[in-house]
């Protein structure tokens, strides 16, 4: 038997930078992807191919288009599946942001190695060091792709990390704070035969061939698999594509 690989293929930018979402994934193997930009949440939509070609897009354009109509959706698109198989991933710590002793935030966050608050000082760009990390203060699967039935999947995730501040701050109700949190999206492969959490240096590395930036949706059809990539202040979104090259089964194996 064969072992299963991921072939990047691809990454397709698009023209915005904010939140990507994957409407669908067509019969015909072209994409339907959704962009929500600036503050003030302007939205686009885009049907690409697999290699990037922008068949159609309707676009807010800052607020200029007033009559937008959504993009018209195939008969059998695939969409994006929520993180079912995979809850097990999913908790809630405590709140956002808060006083670190009266909350016991210490007692409530999953705790992290020294490798995992360092990779995540890097990746958030924070302007900590690592024994401000406090720990992992909630997970949630945004989305999953069955890549190997029954057990074998990628999920994008929310990841949400608690840090003490510098000083003492105060909201904008004028509530004392001494620790944040801060947003981290990951993508990742998940096994339900083995049905524990990846460090979170790996989870940023899990990847072939690509540096995820805000993962936030996955899907799966036919060999592909895509993943639509948040943008920030110096990339635009884009939209990843990998071949699944799948495990040959001999036939007395299958049942």
């Amino acid at each position: 038997m064969t072992s299963l690989t991921l072939h990047y293929l691809n990454s397709i930018p698009l023209p915005h930078q904010g939140d990507c979402r994957i409407i669908g994934f067509a019969p015909d193997l072209t994409l339907f992807v959704e962009e929500i930009y600036t503050d003030d949440a302007w939205g686009a939509q885009h049907q690409i191919t697999l290699e990037g070609e922008i068949l159609q897009s309707v676009d807010e354009d800052y607020g200029k288009n007033k009559n937008l109509r959504p993009l018209t959706l195939p008969e059998g698109i695939i969409r994006t599946h929520p993180g079912w198989h995979a809850k097990s991933l999913n908790f809630l710590g405590p709140r956002h942001r808060g006083m670190r002793a009266l909350e016991r935030v210490d007692s409530v966050v999953h705790p992290l190695s020294i490798q995992d608050k360092q990779a995540a000082i890097r990746r958030l760009n924070l302007p900590i060091t690592a024994p401000a990390i406090l720990g992992l203060a909630e997970s949630y699967v945004v989305s999953e792709a069955e890549i190997l039935r029954p057990n074998l999947y990628i999920v994008c995730r929310r990841l949400r990390l608690a840090y003490l501040t510098l000083e003492l701050q105060q909201d904008q109700d004028n509530q004392p704070y001494d620790y944040d949190t801060a947003v981290l999206y990951v993508a990742h492969w998940f096994d339900r035969n083995h049905d524990q959490e990846i460090s979170l240096d790996a989870a940023l590395n899990g990847l072939p061939h690509v540096t995820l930036y805000r993962p936030m949706d996955c899907v799966a059809r036919e060999s592909y698999l895509v993943i639509s990539d948040g943008g920030n202040e110096q990339h635009t979104n884009r939209v990843h594509v990998w071949r699944v090259e799948r495990p040959i089964i001999p036939d007395n194996e299958m049942g």
